[in-house]
């Protein structure tokens, strides 16, 4: 065969075969290897910040019933998963005779809490100070508590700390939303299963 052996030939081909794999596949199935390989890596870096959330940011003592790692982890990159499937998102909101707290109150005392600072935190948020400080006065009158300690001046130009009751309430918040998405996790693929494998 003009000088070529066929063992020669038989290793072109196979190494022709490996370089171009993609060539053979249909356009089809080489976009589904492409995203299988991107929901892989994206789980692999949703489990790795949920357990630094869970250890590092996750509140230490939550009540019984316990949310375990795996229960946070799961969920964490659950949600990541699914961000373009069938799911659902829950808001908690606590009310008197209005509405008093919710996720943007609980993310601005969190923020005030690192920055020390009202302005920051809403600046952070892109809120406007005036509308941060109108959201906070509206939560503080319907609680019946203040929510920060405001000082002017001085040697760093003043700031906000949380009160005891914020930082109790903020805490009681963030555990009662994070226990009950867990289960609300469950329930959902419970209930929603063969919605949610059509959609996949």
């Amino acid at each position: 065969m003009c000088g070529i052996s066929r063992t020669k030939i038989s290793k072109l081909i196979f190494n022709y075969s490996c370089n171009n794999t993609n060539l053979f596949a249909p356009q089809k199935v080489r976009r589904r290897r492409k995203v299988r390989f991107a929901h892989l890596f994206v789980i692999i870096i949703a489990y790795s910040i949920a357990f630094v959330i869970r250890f590092c940011a996750m509140p230490k003592n939550i009540a019984s019933p316990q949310l375990s790692t795996i229960d946070a982890v799961d969920f964490f990159a659950y949600n990541i998963f699914m961000e373009n499937k069938l799911h659902a998102v829950l808001s908690v909101r606590l009310f008197t005779d209005e509405k008093c707290f919710g996720p943007g109150i609980a993310q601005l005392l969190r923020r005030v809490e690192t920055q020390h600072s009202l302005r920051a935190a809403a600046i952070s948020m892109g809120m406007a100070y005036s509308k941060a400080w109108t959201i906070l006065k509206s939560s503080q009158k319907a609680l019946g508590f203040p929510l920060l300690y405001s000082t002017t001046g001085g040697k760093n130009g003043g700031g906000a700390i949380l009160t005891p009751e914020a930082k109790q309430l903020l805490t009681a918040y963030e555990e009662y939303c994070t226990m009950l998405n867990a289960y609300a996790q469950n329930l959902f693929m419970e209930k929603f299963q063969p919605f949610v494998e059509e959609s996949l």
